[in-house]
This record gives structure tokens, sequence and C-alpha cells, in this order.
């Protein structure tokens, strides 16, 4: 039986509660799945993924045993009559509030489940077990939600969840804060709405009202058919899908000596050097070789770093909602580099010389594919110029390059016996450490997972 419906399955990861192998237990699931109101719709569960030879019902159960884990997933398949359209499932036969759902409204998901049946052996038919979970699919007229970007910014509800042709229906979109508004509705037919609350009759057709919010800390940026723009660091973000975030690399960099070890400047000892088994300072008597004079750029998935400046790249009109962390935010984040103009635009000639340590600092603002040195003019509010302290180990260039590719002078292979490379060391969040905690560390600008 050929699928009638694109397949998607939604990113939900069971929490699966670890139990000795050993115990000889086996955990019994049993869930059952039914249609809350007949004739709208069917449904299907399953305990595995992507099942072609579907049987839908108005109800569908499943049953599985599982040694040594109280939890584990359950699939389903819905399929909406014609003019419905799938809203989700739910813990009642009569939900009273949309956010009661468990899913949203894709054709396909999984749900995380548990059980409290235990037995010692997989033979289980005969024990006369009952549905540990039961879900009701509901499938109605009207579906409401918030758009996919903006979720954080507002919530939405109707007042009646389970519904068909001729309903009175009443819609109502509510900011998350006195930070954000109500904008309008968008329905699935692009029709726009601003009333709120929203009451109408529902009709012969589907139709998913969609709530769309607006407030200073929410950016849309036209990045037309591709381009960079400089992203604060003062504020976390809900970026949309599909939007790659930058960071700018690490800037101290190391290589290695004839005996292996890894040589970098230590600004306390204002040597080149490394540190023993001991921890002890060892200077190193060597040549030091000559360094790029151009910085790479390293991607990491669009997820945000809390402090910490990003570049963002993409494609098209894309929306961020920026949440600022709190108004006592460091205005130059540690090992960070890219300082964020959320509070206000930011004039280069009024920035500091000098850092605590009363070395130089040098600013460069952004320009098209670059980062360009810069002794005055404006940086603009909400977003972000790059600052670098003028050290002895390196010359700082004119221009630092999205792509060290960009930069037609850029030294590939200074001395072929010494291998450098930019070296840096960073938690998730963004926090510069010695070496790789337990997580998802940023190591020489790549993700590295440490278990």
């Amino acid at each position: 039986m050929k699928k009638l419906f694109t397949s998607f399955l939604l990113a939900t990861v069971a929490c699966l509660s670890a139990f000795a192998e050993g115990d000889g237990k086996y955990y019994w699931f049993y869930d059952r799945a039914e249609v809350a109101t007949t004739g709208k719709g069917l449904i299907y569960l399953s305990n595995t993924y992507g099942d072609e030879d579907v049987t839908y019902a108005d109800a569908s159960e499943t049953k599985q045993t599982v040694h040594g884990f109280s939890s584990t997933t359950i699939y389903y398949q819905a399929k909406p009559t014609d003019g419905y359209g799938f809203v989700g499932l739910f813990p009642t036969a009569t939900p009273t509030s949309l956010t009661e759902a468990l899913t949203d409204n894709s054709l396909e998901g999984s749900l995380s489940v548990s059980t409290m049946q235990v037995t010692e052996s997989t033979d289980v038919e005969g024990y006369g077990f009952v549905p540990d979970n039961t879900y009701y699919a509901v499938f109605s007229k009207v579906y409401v939600k918030v758009a996919d970007a903006l979720k954080r910014a507002g919530s939405v509800s109707i007042d009646k969840v389970i519904n068909d042709k001729g309903d009175n229906i009443t819609i109502t979109a509510t900011p998350s804060s006195d930070d954000f508004q109500f904008d309008y509705w968008l329905d699935s037919k692009g029709n726009k709405i601003t009333e709120n609350p929203y009451t109408f009759v529902a009709g012969d057709d589907n139709v998913v009202y969609t709530a769309y919010f607006k407030s200073d800390r929410i950016l849309t940026i036209d990045f037309g058919e591709g381009k960079y723009v400089p992203f604060s660091s003062m504020y976390e973000a809900e970026f949309e899908s599909g939007i790659e975030t930058y960071i700018i690399q690490n800037k101290y960099l190391r290589f290695d000596d004839e005996e292996g070890h890894n040589i970098a400047f230590d600004e306390a000892q204002n040597a080149w050097g490394y540190y023993d088994d001991d921890y002890a300072f060892v200077p190193y008597t060597g040549e030091v070789p000559t360094f790029p004079t151009n910085y790479e750029v390293f991607g990491i998935a669009p997820t945000y770093i809390p402090n910490t400046g990003f570049v963002l790249y993409g494609e098209g009109v894309k929306t961020i909602v920026l949440f600022k962390e709190t108004p006592e935010d460091e205005l130059y984040p540690i090992d960070t580099y890219l300082v964020g103009t959320a509070t206000g635009a930011v004039n280069i000639e009024s920035l500091p010389k000098q850092d605590d340590n009363n070395n130089n600092l040098v600013y460069y603002v952004f320009d098209t594919n670059a980062f360009v040195k810069a002794t005055s003019g404006t940086v603009a509010e909400n977003s972000c110029y790059l600052v670098l302290t003028e050290g002895v180990q390196y010359p700082l260039p004119e221009k630092i390059y999205m792509n060290a590719a960009d930069d037609p002078t850029a030294i590939t292979n200074v001395n072929a016996e010494k291998k450098i490379q930019f070296i840096g060391v960073y938690t998730i969040d963004g926090k510069k450490v010695e070496a790789p905690v337990k997580g998802i560390n940023i190591v020489n600008g790549k993700k590295v997972l440490v278990k």
C-alpha cells in the first residue's frame, strides 16, 4: 500500500531509564490510540518507524516488551478525512486547550512512553494487562498555531479544539511578555486577520490560523540570494531553521616543536613555551615560525551559544527572536571577540584604546565578506564589531576574512616541518577551557563530543 502523505519524524528522543540487564526484568508496554470523534480521520500505532503496510482504523494498539528499560518509543501515523486536519494526540478525549497536545499536526511522529507493568518473561499475552496509555487523535476543521520562528514570542489557544463545520470558534493569541505584541493571524488561504481574539464560524475547508507577533526584539532579515550579517553577542536568540551561524576563530596560534611539545605564547610569562608534567613553564628557545595574517571563521550548527558574537549567513527572508540575558552583561565578553551593540549604536572613536592589561585594542567593522580595521565610524544597533588585542605574537591585518581562501596574500605553508594551526578549546556556551570537558566542546573550530 502506497503512503498517501510525506514522511516526517518529530525529533522526539525517548528518555530511557536504564536498568541492569541482569535483573531478569522485562518491561511491558501496551499503548492505545483512538479517534476522539469518528468519521474525521483514522489512526495507526506501531513499534517501528515508517511502516509501509499501514492499516488505519478508528482505534489502534501496540504492544512490546523491552529488557532492562522502563521507557521506549511508539510511532503514530494519522490519516485525516478530506476537509479535516490532524490536530494532534491528546491525553483526554475532551481537550480544552491546544497546549495540551502531545504532538503538533505532523501526519507522522513519535512519542516517548513509560510503563509500570513488569514481568519476568517475554511471554505476557496471558497476563491480562490493560493499556498503560490511551491517547486521543483529534481531527478538526480549524487548527491554530504560532509561526515557527516566533514560538518564544507568544502562545495561542482555541476554545473548541475538537470542532466541525458550523461551530462558533474563538481563537486567541497571547504575547509571552510586554516586549511582544500581537500583529496578525495568517490563515492557510493567505488572508490576514488583525482581530484578537477572533471569533468566526467554521466552514467546509480545513483552515490553519497562524499567529504572528511584533517587537523590537523580532528581527526580520532579508539575506537575498545569500549574504553574511553580523549579530549581537548580548542576546539569546531563537533562530528560524535554515540559518547558518559562525563565530570568529580563537586568535591564539600554536605549533609543535621537534620533540612534539605543543608550543604557545603564554601571556603570563610573556614568552613562547609549554608546561611540563609538573606544570612548570618551559620556555621555547627555537625559531618561532611566521604566522598567517588572516583569521579563519568556522561554522556551527544553527544553535546559539550565549554571550558569543556571531556572523549569520542565510538565504531569503529569515526571522530571529532576541532575548536579552541580563542588563549587567559585560560589554566585552571574555574570549568572544565579537561585541554586540544591542543597547545602541557604537562610535568606534569612543571605545577604549587599551584593555585592563594596558594592551592596545584594535577594532574591525564588517564589510561584505570581511571585517575591516577601523579607527572611526559608527556600528549600528543590534549589530556587532570585532575587537582584538594588539599582541606580540602576530601582526594584525587590515582585513579579517570570512574565509581564509578569500585572502590572496594568505600564507598557507610557512614552514613545512612545523604545522601551524588555530588552537582553542571552548565549552558549548562559549567559555574557554584548558582541556575538553564532558559534553560538546568546540576544539580547534570543530564540534567534539566528550562522553
